[in-house]
């Protein structure tokens, strides 16, 4: 069982150093900045938030995903955005930091197209330190400690018209170097995101879709639809291309919203762990104009 173990928990490494090096999300709807910068002052309402997820509960040293962010409009032509990040599997650890800027290259009060950069800086770790295999003087292993940190950028394109909006969101650019291996690169990678909001006086209903890529073409997709019911009580499902399906709960009260997801692994990890949590917790502000003389809130769109 302990072979197992760490049989399962060197795969999850590899495919985090090798694969799609990315924070693993399911309610990426609630945060879309940190897939695509130009979303930063797009929405009429600055928002942040936090949120933290925690894959394959029950197996040692699983994936532990830490995000915060906060964006909002300035002046009337551009926004901007921070992105705060700390990712942990097993040995490898990434943390660092995104900053973003957006221009609204045309805004009406219906529609807006956005386009963005962002900077990240991120410090990378992988620590052979704290291996206890059954095998001391494992070949495959040098029980040392590797450090780098490093500079990236990303760029994204948002539009959004009435109830329906699509972006695109592009990563790690220039392809920095990850740890000592000249093959430990960070792959670029691709997001294209979109939604639709049916909306009545008692419910919304906003299904939404995420397809993800690499540039060695390592392709996967979420499918997600979330239903706000009287305003304050959210729920919602997400599918995940061959890896598992998602249940939320949220609550909405003054701006404040906060969601709970539990994730249903559908993979061969299924047998070894009890699932995934992630909570998200976040609040909208929303910028003042006149109107007549008088001060008025402009309203917010939903989560």
């Amino acid at each position: 069982m302990i072979r197992l173990s760490i049989l399962i928990i060197f795969l999850a490494i590899s495919f985090f150093v090798h694969g799609q090096q990315w924070l693993q999300q399911n309610q990426y709807f609630h945060n879309e900045v940190v897939i695509n910068p130009a979303v930063a002052g797009a929405k009429d309402c600055g928002s942040f938030g936090i949120s933290v997820r925690k894959q394959w509960l029950g197996l040692d040293q699983s994936p532990l995903s830490q995000t915060a962010f906060f964006q909002i409009e300035l002046g009337k032509k551009s926004g901007i955005g921070v992105v705060a990040f700390n990712d942990i599997s097993g040995a490898a650890k990434y943390r660092g930091a995104e900053f973003q800027y957006s221009h609204h290259v045309f805004k009406t009060s219906s529609s807006i197209l956005a386009l963005g950069l962002s900077a990240k800086i991120q410090h990378y770790r992988f620590d052979e330190t704290d291996f206890m295999p059954e095998i001391y003087e494992d070949p495959a292993l040098t029980y040392t400690e590797m450090k780098n940190s490093l500079v990236d950028a990303a760029f994204g394109a948002f539009y959004r018209t009435g109830a329906f909006d699509i972006g695109l969101g592009a990563h790690n650019l220039l392809s920095t170097l990850a740890g000592l291996d000249p093959f430990d690169i960070l792959k670029r990678h691709y997001f294209i995101h979109s939604s639709y909001e049916y909306a009545t006086k008692r419910w919304i209903l906003t299904p939404s879709i995420l397809l993800k890529s690499t540039e060695n073409l390592a392709f996967s997709f979420d499918v997600s639809v979330k239903l706000l019911l009287r305003k304050h009580f959210l729920t919602g499902l997400n599918y995940r291309r061959g890896d598992g399906v998602d249940i939320m709960l949220g609550f909405e009260k003054s701006k404040w919203l906060m969601a709970y997801s539990y994730g249903l692994v559908l993979s061969n990890l299924r047998m070894h762990n009890i699932g995934s949590h992630e909570i998200f917790i976040g609040y909208r502000f929303c910028k003042e104009s006149k109107f007549n003389g008088k001060r008025r809130l402009v309203p917010c769109a939903k989560y």
